[in-house]
C-alpha cells in the first residue's frame, strides 16, 4: 500500500519528509499504514515579535488511535489543573499554571509520535 500526504497547508513543507520516513519505516512502526489511521498534527511558533532572537516552529505528528489513553488523560489533566485557562509556558507566573507543568510534561512522556522543532536566527551573526 502506497500512502502519500496531503500537500495543502502545512503538506507543502512536510509532506515529502513524512513520505521518506515511511518509505524507511519497517512496518508496525509509527506511522503505521497496515491499518486506517488518523494522523494528528500539532504546531505551535514564536519568536514573531521584535526583539527576539529567534523564531521557532515545533509540530508534533501522533496516530490518534495509538494514543487514545494519551488524549483522554489530558483531557482529565485540563479538567482538573486547568479549569478555563490554557497551558502555556508564557504564562507561568500563573501558579495554576505552574502546578499543572509536571503532571503535563510527565503525560508528554507518554505520546507515541514524532516532534520536528526548528529555530531559525533573526540575524545571520548574533
Amino acid at each position: 500500500m502506497h500512502t502519500s500526504f496531503s500537500r495543502e497547508g502545512l503538506g507543502k513543507l512536510l509532506a515529502g519528509c513524512f513520505e521518506q520516513v515511511l518509505a524507511r519505516t519497517p512496518a508496525g512502526r509509527f506511522p503505521n499504514t497496515k491499518r486506517e489511521q488518523q494522523l494528528i498534527v500539532a504546531a505551535d511558533f514564536s519568536g514573531q515579535h521584535t526583539g527576539e532572537l529567534y523564531e521557532t516552529y515545533a509540530f508534533l505528528v501522533f496516530d490518534k488511535e495509538r494514543n487514545q489513553d494519551w488524549v483522554a488523560e489530558q483531557s482529565a489533566l485540563r479538567e482538573k489543573f486547568l479549569g478555563p485557562r490554557r497551558m502555556s509556558f508564557k504564562r507561568l507566573g500563573d501558579a495554576i499554571r505552574r502546578r499543572a507543568l509536571k503532571p503535563f510534561l510527565e503525560a508528554a512522556e507518554r505520546i507515541e509520535g514524532v516532534v520536528v522543532a526548528i529555530a531559525i536566527a533573526e540575524r545571520a551573526a548574533l
